[in-house]
């Protein structure tokens, strides 16, 4: 039997383009990263095919695969994939064919009917308005000009002609499944954006491949959206590190709307005033709303407006069950979490916020971050704002005056009320605030979690 340790890793890049910043450092970056893999013995490094799309670069797939080649040494680098539909099979067949010349060895050619962008950019590309239906059609005429042995064609492709290129069929479901499997040829799944079939579309590929002088025995690769985060998260075991998510499935996401649901149910019925949903500081919203960790290509995901919708989906359905006036939602953007990255903090948060907004739902709460994103976020939000202030060293209460005054309408201490058993006593008085101790924040006993001491007992040690 096969063990993990025996699949061999690819990666899959989009070459995507960082808010604000040039498509050039995009592609830089796909070098980069091919590089990388390489040199973590990484098996291949495939580009997509995207047209009119800000967030990628990866239009000119073959002219990138290129590039990626000749800044690489082993690698097989490929098209995940070239959208057939939107190209003469002839062209595809002299572009890869050279590639494939250039470098022997190392290209594979996948190939997929989507067409990898709108609609309006679908007939730019596709003079003669192709639905992709004749994709089966294309793929054999395409795979023809690449035989050899084809000196009696009136058509050849040169380079091209019975050079080393493997082509595997791209898809999303069982339509390219059955494609591959009745010709012999390699499928790639795209479970990244259509994780639903990831059993169906694989399995039906399996049960019906058809060998052939390409491939004997069936030949499959997936391609999951998962990230392993390089910190460490916290276990009853201690601190040991995160381990790579999966990916969630439609299905998946739906349950977990209403895993939300129920459990504000629970809590109104538990005889709590209402609840918050936290989408920061690295939990599972959070992990949607960063560019760096969710790189899924469905609706819920591929641009701000996918990023968000989570929240906003899980914040509709919460309201609608125990009223809004029992609902907060908690926001951070500029607060980094672990290793989770917004190249555009300012973009993501008031997209976020104006989503929100018509639920007007009891209150938003918002980690300042002294930038103009604090005055956006005022202006833009309906009902109550609760802010936690700025850090002010020991100077807590103040800073919360000064946010109040800025137009916050609530104040949030967070771990300074862990702290301070009597904290607003203190504030009262003015008298300073006993510091947190982040180690006790996680389990392990009283120490750092309870064991704070009020105005006039004993002072317990700093951090």
């Amino acid at each position: 039997m096969t063990g993990y340790s025996d699949i061999p890793l690819s990666v899959l890049d989009l070459s995507p383009i960082r808010a604000g910043r040039p498509a050039a450092e995009a592609l830089g970056n796909t070098v980069a990263l091919a590089r990388a893999t390489e040199a973590y013995g990484y098996h291949r490094f495939w580009i997509s095919e995207h047209h009119n799309t800000p967030a990628m670069a990866s239009s000119a797939t073959s002219i990138i695969i290129g590039q990626v080649a000749a800044s690489t040494e082993r690698i097989r680098v490929g098209a995940g994939g070239v959208m057939l539909p939107n190209h003469a099979p002839y062209v595809v067949a002299e572009q890869f064919g050279t590639l494939a010349t250039h470098h022997p060895g190392r290209i594979d050619l996948g190939l997929g009917r989507a067409p990898g962008t709108d609609p309006w950019t679908t007939r730019a590309l596709r003079r003669e308005h192709r639905s992709g239906a004749d994709f089966p059609e294309q793929t054999a005429e395409l795979r023809g000009y690449l035989a050899p042995g084809g000196t009696e064609r009136k058509v050849r492709a040169i380079p091209g002609e019975g050079v080393d290129l493997p082509v595997h069929i791209l898809g999303s479901s069982t339509f390219g499944a059955a494609l591959a499997a009745r010709e012999g040829l390699p499928f790639v799944f795209a479970s990244h954006f259509a994780p639903d079939q990831l059993r169906t579309a694989p399995a039906l590929y399996r049960t019906a491949f058809r060998p052939s002088a390409t491939l004997a025995k069936p030949y499959a690769i997936v391609a999951p959206s998962a990230l392993a985060a390089g910190t460490l998260v916290h276990t009853p075991a201690g601190r040991v590190p995160a381990v790579t998510p999966r990916a969630l499935t439609d299905t998946g996401t739906r349950e977990l709307i209403d895993g939300f649901v129920r459990s504000a149910r629970r809590a109104v019925a538990a005889g709590l005033d209402g609840v918050e949903i936290h989408a920061a500081h690295g939990y599972l919203l959070h992990q949607f709303l960063a560019e760096n960790a969710n790189h899924r290509t469905d609706r819920w995901g591929g641009n701000t407006e996918g990023r968000v919708r989570l929240t906003v989906a899980i914040t509709r359905a919460v309201a609608d069950t125990i009223g809004p006036h029992r609902v907060g939602v908690r926001v951070s953007r500029c607060h980094p979490s672990g290793d989770l990255a917004e190249t555009d903090p300012y973009g993501t948060c008031t997209a976020l916020v104006r989503a929100l907004a018509p639920f007007r739902i009891a209150y938003l709460h918002h980690g300042e971050t002294g930038t103009e994103l604090d005055t956006a976020v005022r202006e833009l939000w309906p009902t109550a704002l609760m802010v936690t202030p700025l850090p002010a060293g020991r100077d807590k209460p103040g800073a919360a005056a000064r946010s109040l005054e800025r137009g916050a309408d609530l104040v949030s201490f967070g771990r300074d009320f862990l702290a301070n058993p009597d904290l607003v006593t203190r504030c009262r008085a003015g008298a300073p605030l006993n510091e947190a101790r982040p180690t006790g924040f996680h389990g392990g006993g009283a120490e750092g979690y309870t064991d704070y001491p009020a105005l006039g007992d004993r002072p317990v040690p700093g951090p």
